[in-house]
């Protein structure tokens, strides 16, 4: 019996060892099954971290050759730039030169032809055929403007006491020449209203007679032409001397330089540009 015993003992210690058995095998498949998805896992993964690297790399690449393209065409578009700033400085110093010699020459033609009407007429007559031609392009100039102005407008000078100084008809001779300046800036301010669309504002405070009149009115609206194409709001003011400030200004000076160089070369006395942010202001005086 003794025997007997012993033998299912043993049976059943090599039925629980043969369970443990098996249980020990089901959890190594399990395992190796774990272990096969992690490194297919990580198989995947390097692949796509391969790939990722790959097109970084090919882009990062692009983005090399293509800022080398830029620097290089940067550098040669600034190249070009230089270039052409030399030869506008050349351009600039040449056009300069060449205004020089013109203005000595026509300096010294109008030196030549004084001398030429001294030699060949009493000084008592060139004075007079010279104010009669004087006299003669002033009706002529404003002949002119007023062909283009839209109505007369009644101009009233501050120091005069409310004095009119217009009216439709204009007066001749040297001494009506103030209160024509006056009423040629306020029509003109009212045709620029009108025609142009620009707000403009005139103050007579005094008047005066200019040395040579026809370029000081011709000056001073070649100015103010170019003051309402690059103002929204024009302020005139006439006492001693014509002061133009224009305001809103967008910026432009190109006009205003080529008109101001226009008028230094006839002779005209045009103060210098202030410009102070959208103000810009210059001024024209009498006297030559």
């Amino acid at each position: 019996m003794w025997f007997g015993r012993a033998r299912r003992e043993a049976e059943q210690q090599l039925e629980a060892i043969r369970r443990e058995h098996r249980a020990l095998t089901e959890r190594c498949s399990r395992a190796e099954a774990a272990v096969d998805a992690a490194q297919a896992q990580l198989a995947s993964a390097s692949a796509e971290r391969a790939a990722e690297r790959d097109a970084a790399q090919t882009q990062v690449a692009t983005l090399t050759r293509e800022r080398d393209a830029a620097r290089s065409t940067a550098a040669l578009q600034v190249h070009e730039i230089g270039t052409e700033l030399d030869e506008a400085k050349s351009q600039l110093s040449a056009l300069t030169t060449e205004r020089e010699d013109l203005v000595g020459q026509l300096e010294r033609a109008k030196a030549a032809a004084k001398a030429a009407r001294t030699a060949a007429a009493p000084p008592a007559t060139e004075a007079a055929e010279a104010s009669a031609v004087d006299e003669a392009v002033w009706d002529l100039l404003l002949a002119d403007l007023t062909r283009r102005w839209p109505v007369p407008v009644t101009v009233t000078v501050a120091s005069a006491g409310g004095e009119d100084a217009g009216g439709e008809a204009t007066a001749s001779g040297a001494s009506a020449v103030p209160d024509q300046l006056a009423e040629a800036f306020v029509r003109e301010l009212e045709r620029l209203r009108e025609e142009v669309g620009v707000d403009a504002e005139i103050t007579v405070v005094d008047t005066f007679a200019p040395e040579r009149p026809v370029v000081f009115l011709l000056a001073a609206l070649d100015l103010l032409g170019a003051l309402t194409s690059s103002c929204q709001r024009v302020v005139v003011k006439l006492e001693d001397q014509l002061d133009m400030v224009g305001q809103d200004w967008e910026g432009r000076r190109d006009e205003l330089d080529v008109a101001r160089s226009r008028a230094l070369a006839a002779g005209a006395a045009v103060g210098p540009l202030e410009i102070d942010d959208d103000r810009i202001h210059l001024t024209l005086g009498p006297t030559a």
